[in-house]
């Protein structure tokens, strides 16, 4: 028993460790896929002018 409550609070602070780095990343990530749709949106705008 006592171990298995070693090796969960390890994977506790792992995941505190990590955590800002998953956060960061998912950030950047839909920060990416927004300015992406932005273009997209901005580039079909262009066309149905263009028409």
């Amino acid at each position: 028993m006592n171990g298995t409550l070693m090796v969960y609070h390890s994977l506790l602070e792992f995941i505190r460790n990590i955590d800002p780095v998953i956060v960061f990343t998912i950030k950047i990530l839909i920060i990416i896929i927004l300015i992406q749709t932005v273009i997209l949106l901005l580039k079909m705008s262009k066309k149905m002018h263009e028409s």
